[in-house]
């Protein structure tokens, strides 16, 4: 799920400085750059947690059903109570006092508390993570995160909604970030040891404030279809506004080519 930020971030940089008019004030077009960072440092955190989540459940069933899933080195997790079968259950997950290189290549010290009413496969379960005194990166991340197993659609996958609300705090200031989406696993649910083969279509959209308290907003206009063995969101639009900005992201049709149309004022930028 946080395959899309790298990109948001490349996009927000070269863009402002494409569509650049050569009157404007520098000082306002930093900002802008300065805006759409804090955005996608947001989007970052919050799709790591969701990810981080759903990577450690599966960890904490495969411990306690005997699958041969390998839990994250950097971390203990101690789960209770411990059998399969009762729930409401606790995982907590320690990664210590010191930074730790993780599997995901992020650095991470804290603790993360989730408290389940069921495994990732049970209808109507809900997953919720509070951060504590937990930083990735060396950004402290606090708030809570809510993930509510809605069951299988009228296509037959399984969808998660996603409500989250964050505070993130980086070497200027705290930028405050909301979540309200949908993911629906269409692909890989099947073989959860091999997250290569997993395809995943988010929907939703959310709002916050930067770290100088801009507002912004943004809306999955056309869901995003993110893959496990590709490191860009293939198809699907994203709009961001923020201080009387629109901007369209286009992230194609599906190929892994890491190729997105972005729309401002009027103009097509391509970026690849």
């Amino acid at each position: 799920m946080k395959k899309y930020i790298l990109i948001i971030t490349i996009i927000m940089s070269v863009l402002f400085v494409q569509c650049r008019d050569n009157d404007e004030d520098p000082d306002q077009e930093q900002f802008k750059v300065n805006v759409f960072k804090d955005i996608a440092t947001a989007e970052q955190q919050v799709n790591n947690m969701y990810m981080t989540t759903n990577n450690n459940l599966q960890n904490a069933e495969g411990e306690l059903s005997g699958k041969s899933l390998t839990a994250e080195s950097c971390a203990t997790i101690t789960i209770n109570p411990f059998d399969y079968t009762t729930f409401p259950k606790t995982i907590i997950v320690d990664y210590g006092t010191s930074n730790c290189l993780c599997e995901d290549g992020n650095y991470r010290r804290g603790k993360l508390n989730i408290t389940i009413t069921g495994w990732l496969k049970d209808s109507g379960a809900v997953y919720t993570t509070i951060p504590e005194n937990y930083y990735v990166n060396n950004q402290l991340v606090q708030g809570q995160h809510i993930i509510t197993n809605l069951g299988r659609d009228a296509n037959q996958h399984w969808t998660y909604k996603v409500d989250a609300d964050a505070n993130i705090t980086v070497t200027n200031g705290i930028i405050h970030h909301t979540v309200h989406r949908n993911n629906s696993w269409i692909a890989g649910d099947s073989t959860l040891i091999n997250k290569l083969d997993d395809e995943w279509l988010v929907s939703g959209n959310g709002s916050g404030t930067t770290t100088d308290d801009t507002p912004y907003t943004y809306n999955i206009v056309t869901p995003l279809l993110v893959k496990g063995n590709c490191q860009w969101i293939t198809a699907g639009i994203l709009q961001v506004n923020c201080s009387g900005i629109t901007v369209n992201i286009d992230f194609g049709n599906g190929e892994c080519d890491g190729i997105s149309i972005v729309s401002y004022n009027g103009q097509n930028y391509t970026i690849q």
